[in-house]
């Protein structure tokens, strides 16, 4: 069978961290196609989201406030106005298709926000927040009925590398919560039933090359690897208005 292709949305600011993102759905067995903000024309990147079978919406910079009606505060930094769009372009249209999507990090926020939710502007205390490169780890609570729970277990170790966040009170009406943070403050994973697969979590499955220290190690790269291949899965399958 041929590989389904999945775009790949992207700034051309973090090349490093594209190309995770475009191994991370080659390895689960996907042909990735990397749209770019700035550089590819939103007309150009729905043409090329036609063809495809699946969309990654990649982490990077804040979504503005803008996007959800709300002002932005100081710890908000608004440079992202043009990938805001392009990115809400490309997921409306992927859902309208019902095509497999996979939100990450930023992904997820902007997911949220498409969807009617608003965003947390700025985690207080920072804890999420990466240093000097390295991301922030901490244990997330995955609903056990969920069928994250079979790919992650309940307790993952993940990698956080954000200062914005879902909250359950900003969560869109649309999604249904998998995961939270220790403390029940954050959504950390949510998805969109009735749909082919349109999954979002907040922390980084393709940087699966991260240090961690003990045995959490290799349970978290397995789960990060098993949530792209889920995605190329859903993307794989034909469905009426969807494409495969």
């Amino acid at each position: 069978m041929e590989a389904p292709t999945i775009l790949v949305t992207g700034s051309l600011a973090a090349p490093r961290s594209l190309r995770r993102y475009l191994a991370a759905v080659e390895a689960a067995g996907a042909a990735p196609l990397a749209v770019l903000a700035g550089e590819t024309p939103p007309a150009e990147a729905l043409a090329r989201l036609a063809d495809a079978a699946g969309l990654v919406l990649t982490g990077g910079a804040d979504v503005d406030p803008a996007f959800y009606g709300d002002a932005r505060e100081p710890a908000t930094e608004v440079d992202a106005f043009e990938r805001d769009a392009l990115e809400r372009a490309l997921v409306e249209d992927a859902l309208a298709r019902d095509l497999a999507v996979f939100a990450i990090c930023r992904g997820f926020q902007l997911l949220n926000v498409a969807l009617g939710g608003s965003l947390l502007q700025d985690i207080p205390g920072g804890a999420h927040r990466d240093v000097d490169g390295r991301s922030a780890w901490a244990t997330v609570h995955v609903d056990a009925a969920s069928p994250l729970a079979a790919i992650t277990g309940e307790r993952p170790w993940v990698n956080h590398r954000h200062h914005q966040a879902v909250t359950p009170a900003r969560l869109a009406s649309a999604v249904v919560p998998w995961a939270w943070s220790g403390d029940g403050e954050l959504v950390e994973a949510g998805f969109v039933p009735g749909r082919r697969w349109v999954c979002g979590v907040q922390w980084h499955p393709e940087r699966d090359e991260e240090h961690l220290p003990g045995p959490d190690a290799d349970a978290f790269r397995a789960a990060s690897r098993a949530l792209f291949r889920r995605l190329v899965e859903a993307a794989a399958v034909r469905t009426e208005t969807g494409v495969s």
